[in-house]
C-alpha cells in the first residue's frame, strides 16, 4: 500500500522543474522557498524511488541515516564563532538564542543615496502583480535596471509570465538554470535589464552597474 501511495504522490502531486529537476540521471529536489536545487536531499519512505521510476531512471535503494548532527551542534564544536552578512540584523534574536552571538551593525562608509518609498497596499494579489508590471514598464522605458524579488518560486513564475505577456524581455532565475545564477545576477545591473528571482537567490554575487547608467 505504501508503494502505491508514493507512486500516486510522485505521478500526480510532484511536478518536474517545479518540485524537482532531472540532472545527470539523478532526481534533484528544489527548495520551494528559494528556488535552489538541493542535490544532497532525498525523499524518504519510497517517494524518491517512485520519482525515479516516473522519470525512467535507475531506481536506487533507500538510504540509511547512520549519524546526524544539527547545525547548532556542528557550529558549537568551534571555539570561536563569527561571521558577516547583510541580513543578520533581522535574525539577531535567533543568533543570540541559538549561538549566543550578538549582532553588531557596521556603519556605512558613505551616506546612503537610496530613497525608501512607503509601503503600498493592494486589495488583491492580482492588483499587486499588475502594479508590479506597470512599474517595470515605466522604469524599463527609461533604461533603469529592475531586479524583482519574489517571496516564493511560484510567485516568481507568475511575475515572469505577466512580464512575458506585457512584452518585457527579462531573465528569470529558477532551479532549471541555477548553474547560470552568478551570470544572471551579475547582468542584472545592465541598461534596461529586468531580472526576476526569489529573494534568497543570488547570494554572494555582486550586481555590476553599467558605468554610464546615470547618463
Amino acid at each position: 500500500m505504501n508503494s502505491v501511495f508514493q507512486l500516486l504522490r510522485a505521478f500526480i502531486l510532484l511536478e518536474r522543474n517545479v518540485d524537482y529537476v532531472v540532472s545527470d540521471g539523478e532526481i534533484v529536489l528544489i527548495d520551494k522557498l528559494t528556488g535552489r536545487t538541493r542535490p544532497d536531499n532525498r525523499y524518504h519512505h519510497g517517494l524518491h524511488a517512485a520519482l525515479e521510476s516516473k522519470e525512467g531512471l535507475q531506481v536506487k535503494p533507500e538510504g540509511q541515516t547512520l549519524a546526524e548532527i544539527s547545525v547548532q551542534g556542528f557550529i558549537k564544536q568551534y571555539a570561536h564563532i563569527s561571521g558577516m552578512t547583510g541580513t543578520a540584523l533581522v535574525s539577531s534574536d535567533e543568533f543570540r538564542r541559538a549561538y549566543g552571538l550578538e549582532v553588531v551593525t557596521v556603519p556605512d562608509a558613505q551616506p546612503s543615496q537610496r530613497a525608501d518609498q512607503p509601503t503600498r497596499l493592494y486589495p488583491t494579489t492580482e492588483d499587486k502583480l499588475q502594479a508590479i508590471v506597470r512599474q517595470v514598464l515605466f522604469w524599463h522605458g527609461v533604461g533603469r535596471p529592475m531586479l524583482i524579488g519574489a517571496v516564493t518560486l511560484r510567485q516568481a513564475e507568475e511575475i515572469s509570465q505577466l512580464l512575458s505577456v506585457a512584452g518585457v524581455q527579462h531573465r528569470h532565475l529558477d532551479a532549471v538554470n541555477s548553474s547560470d545564477e552568478a551570470t544572471i545576477v551579475k547582468l542584472a545591473g545592465g541598461f534596461g535589464a529586468v531580472t526576476v528571482a526569489t529573494n534568497i537567490a543570488g547570494r554572494g554575487t555582486d550586481i555590476v552597474l553599467d558605468p554610464l547608467l546615470n547618463d
